[in-house]
């Protein structure tokens, strides 16, 4: 997973044809933690989809936090193209997560 800084952000979420999950996270969360617990064993089915994350640390970079409004962590936003799809306020369990991610991934003509 990369890492974001408000440096970095804008260009890494214009990479063309994938979808870019950005997971802003804090230290002391514990719905983090669920997270990123539950993460590796998403991997296998994710890891075919056309699907990037990048990880910004919503505490040390408030700035892009309150950029897009959030509240409070974990937040996922969705972008393709470098437009902005969609947001997730929470983690919701890893069915709900990755029907979210199918549904958003841009469609990759067979090879």
């Amino acid at each position: 997973m990369l890492e974001a800084t408000p440096e970095t952000f804008d260009q890494l979420i214009q990479e063309r044809d994938k979808l870019i999950v950005v997971y802003f996270w804090g230290t002391d969360c514990p719905n983090c933690d669920v997270f990123k617990a539950a993460l590796p064993s998403m991997m296998p089915e994710l890891s075919a989809l056309p699907i990037r994350f990048i990880s910004v640390d919503a505490y040390t970079h408030m700035d892009l936090a309150r950029r897009f409004g959030l509240a409070g962590v974990p937040a996922f936003l969705l972008f393709r193209n470098g437009d902005r799809l969609g947001m997730m306020r929470e983690f919701r369990g890893k069915a709900f997560f990755t029907s979210v991610l199918r549904e958003n991934c841009p469609v990759v003509p067979p090879t």
